[in-house]
């Protein structure tokens, strides 16, 4: 996959995950990758992508929860709100780099069992330049 930068390109390896298998106990399953280019001098705080997950037959799922799988070390974060996933800033984005976030989305059936899950692998490249 081509990841279009500001600036430049990258390639980006998108496999299936190792071993992937659907598990009909734990519902659909899907992978979505999301390429975010923004320039240099973003501010703390400030909300760069909305994930959303959506039922086999493409509708909103209503009841979603959105959890960061591996962000810690990185300044960002994620919340919940209007049925989506908000990916936000934590701190300013002034330095050039790329960035690699995982987030799971679990949609969960009216008795609270798991209906559907969505793993969104989000790269992120933060350009040298405020334009």
């Amino acid at each position: 996959m081509c990841f279009n930068m500001r600036g430049s390109h990258q390639c980006i390896d998108t496999p299936c995950p190792p071993d992937y298998q659907r598990d009909p106990a734990t519902g659909p399953y899907a992978v979505e990758y999301k390429l975010l280019s923004l320039p240099s001098g973003i501010a703390a705080h400030q909300d760069l992508i909305r994930l959303a997950a959506y039922t086999q037959d493409g509708v909103l799922h209503p009841r979603t929860t959105f959890l960061a799988v591996d962000g810690a070390a990185l300044p960002f974060a994620l919340r919940d709100e209007n049925l989506k996933g908000v990916l936000f800033s934590t701190r300013p984005l002034r330095e050039p780099r790329s960035y690699r976030m995982k987030v799971r989305a679990l949609s969960y059936s009216r008795d609270g069992g798991v209906e559907y899950q969505t793993a969104f692998i989000v790269h992120i490249a933060v350009s040298a330049y405020p334009y």
